[in-house]
């Protein structure tokens, strides 16, 4: 079978690394990402600041168009509100954020002081109390924090 020849650096390196979605041992046993991203800080791998705000904002992106997909009302909030909606699935996932069905229920509806008891009743309070009361704040009073 042959092989289609690289006509960029980026094909180029591609071709020979491969591109793999999560964090591998490369041949050495060193921590790599994607095409050959050395991470590994035992051989001075890492990422650059620039790097890590491109990845964030990425996911960030996923994350929003995932809540206004899935949540109908959730275009209809402010941005602040909307950010904490976000925050959450970001830090629990789809499958945890969807766990919280009073709080969102709440939220759907603009019940806020509501949707804030849910939260600070939660499993996941406890670990985190100061950022989601943070976020409580935030809901209820529609005003960064």
């Amino acid at each position: 079978m042959s092989r289609t020849p690289p006509t960029s650096l980026t094909s180029l390196v591609e071709a020979d690394e491969g591109v793999i979605p999560y964090a591998y041992q490369d041949s050495r046993g060193f921590w790599s990402i994607g095409a050959g991203i050395l991470i590994d800080r035992r051989r001075g791998g890492g990422l650059t600041l620039e790097e890590c705000t491109t990845l964030l904002g990425g996911r960030l992106a996923k994350v929003q168009a995932d809540c206004a997909t899935r949540f109908p009302w959730y275009s209809r909030l402010d941005p602040v509100r909307q950010a904490v909606i976000a925050s959450l699935e970001y830090n629990l996932g789809i499958s945890g954020l969807l766990n919280f069905r009073l709080f969102l229920s709440y939220a759907s509806s603009g019940n806020w002081p509501s949707a804030s008891l849910e939260l600070k009743n939660s499993a996941a309070y406890p670990q985190e109390p100061a950022r989601f009361d943070r976020f409580c704040g935030m809901l209820q009073s529609g005003v960064w924090q």
